[in-house]
């Protein structure tokens, strides 16, 4: 049960009880700087997980992912802004319900296409939602905006510090982790892995493939969108970049890089990507590898793609035929 959880074949409580004590534990061990850094691994990861629902389980490859996270973070700014919305409660459904609405239209679009086709037309209207965010007003240009007025929970709990935005977004992982890991593990799951081995099959057994596609699509617009607002909580700005295809195929990067198969592979693909970011850009490294980290990113990643054919999580299973061999 749960096993395309990070921690496979273990019980729901255990996983929990681990998640719980790591959460508590790593505000006293490390600084703001690593506190911070550890809740944009979580963010990102949740971001993550929304993308390998539609790559690993439906087969189906988006490169404008990055429209719904953008879109949950310029929401509740702006109804921040405009409406003075100060609610936790209501900002994040208003994220979750712009990515849900924008992902329904978009997937009744776009759900018939297939292969390279639905790769370019997700990519066409996540950029038509970046110029309309980047060219207007509406957006803030290209200076963004700021987040000034933060949101509570009741009177009791203000998220304008760090510790109370990490205690959300570790939760926020938890419970999509566990939530995407157990669609995975039931019939619709099975429906959804079914589609991507083979459509026609699925079709000619009476299965209405484009309507379970076109859920997977909501559903990963909906995490992604959550995942935009816990960002833009987390950065106190949104910017048009946040929309930008590079961004939607740095996070296709990380969840290819991890393993697109499984829950944990889009988690250690997060991890694995901002490890490397930080640890190209070391004082103690070369200047002609810092000068030029991102050649250098790009370089190790193509060769743990080509050595690593299913990701980091595959590794294990990986060695273990080298073995046996």
């Amino acid at each position: 049960m749960f096993s395309s959880l990070p921690f496979p074949r273990r019980s729901l409580l255990s996983y929990v009880i681990l998640l719980g004590v790591l959460g508590v534990l790593v505000p006293y061990i490390g600084g703001n700087y690593w506190l911070s850094w550890l809740a944009k691994i979580l963010i990102f990861s949740i971001f993550a997980m929304s993308l390998q629902l539609l790559v690993g389980q439906v087969g189906l490859v988006s490169l404008g992912h990055a429209a719904y996270w953008g879109l949950g973070a310029y929401s509740v700014v702006l109804a921040s802004q405009f409406w003075g919305w100060t609610s936790l409660l209501a900002l994040g459904s208003l994220a979750l319900g712009v990515g849900a609405c924008y992902a329904f239209l978009v997937g009744l679009l776009i759900i018939r296409t297939k292969g390279m086709y639905f790769i370019m037309v997700t990519l066409a209207f996540a950029q038509m939602v970046y110029y309309v965010i980047h060219d207007t007003p509406l957006g803030g240009g290209t200076d963004g905006i700021f987040w000034l007025d933060k949101p509570s929970l009741g009177n009791w709990l203000i998220f304008d510090q760090l510790l109370p935005v990490y205690g959300l977004s570790f939760l926020s992982f938890v419970i999509v982790s566990m939530l995407l890991g157990y669609l995975q593990h039931t019939k619709l799951g099975s429906i959804w892995r079914g589609i991507a081995e083979n459509e026609a099959r699925m079709l000619s057994l009476g299965y209405q493939t484009f309507f379970y596609k076109w859920l997977a699509f909501v559903i990963s617009g909906m995490v992604a969108a959550w995942a935009g607002f816990l960002i833009a909580l987390l950065d106190g700005y949104v910017n048009p970049e946040m929309l930008s295809w590079h961004h939607s195929g740095s996070i296709l990067m990380m969840v290819i890089l991890g393993g697109k198969n499984s829950l944990m592979g889009a988690v250690l693909g997060v991890v694995l990507w901002h490890l490397l970011v930080e640890l190209l850009q070391m004082p103690w490294l070369p200047e002609m590898i810092t000068k030029h980290w991102l050649l250098a990113l790009g370089i190790l990643i193509i060769a743990c793609v080509l050595s690593m054919p299913h990701g980091v999580a595959g590794l294990p299973r990986q060695v273990r035929l080298w073995l046996s061999k």
